[in-house]
């Protein structure tokens, strides 16, 4: 008698938990999704993929609208994914460079004409050699302090605006100049 009332008790909680999906009709223990507590999660995955497919204008400008309001954690995630897959990333990126040779070539133009239009008659070209050699030599890149094509000030090619950093640091610098770090270091 006390083996029967178990099982009764047992029937009877699984009772209670389950849940009737209202459009597979099937029924199921804790598989339904918070926002739709009349269907189960397959069956509301399956809603949310059609109505993603019937309107990707719209899913595109929430997931930008995302992005822009979480772009700290955005950043963070890239970050953290290309530290892990390193190998992976440059791959990925010399796959894209040798299908893309042409718009590599053109960045390449523009970077080298742009050096060109900001390299006085007065500069230096040996001391500019120099820095080049010695950056090779301690296989770091060359950076200019004061970029050529910055946002809110442009630099000159010259010696005096060509600092040596690790590839790490150069690519995390990019084409920004802090203004009060660079005064910082005149003081």
């Amino acid at each position: 008698h006390t083996r029967l009332t178990r099982v009764s008790l047992c029937w009877w909680q699984l009772r209670i938990t389950m849940k009737h999906c209202n459009k597979c009709g099937e029924d199921d223990q804790g598989a339904f999704s918070p926002s739709q507590n009349t269907i189960c999660s397959r069956c509301d995955a399956a809603r949310v993929r059609v109505w993603q497919k019937a309107n990707p204008e719209k899913r595109a400008a929430s997931q930008r609208a995302w992005r822009k309001a979480n772009a700290e954690k955005v950043a963070a995630s890239k970050k953290a994914w290309r530290e892990a897959n390193a190998e992976k990333n440059r791959a990925s990126s010399k796959t894209w460079k040798e299908k893309n040779v042409g718009v590599v070539r053109a960045h390449r133009a523009r970077r080298r004409a742009a050096k060109l239009r900001r390299t006085p008659v007065w500069s230096e070209t040996e001391n500019i050699k120099g820095v080049y050699l010695e950056a090779q030599r301690q296989q770091m890149q060359v950076d200019h302090i004061i970029p050529l094509q910055g946002e809110l000030v442009s630099g000159l090619h010259v010696w005096g605006n060509l600092q040596l950093l690790t590839p790490k640091d150069n690519h995390s610098k990019g084409n920004k100049f802090d203004v009060e770090k660079f005064n910082s270091r005149r003081d």
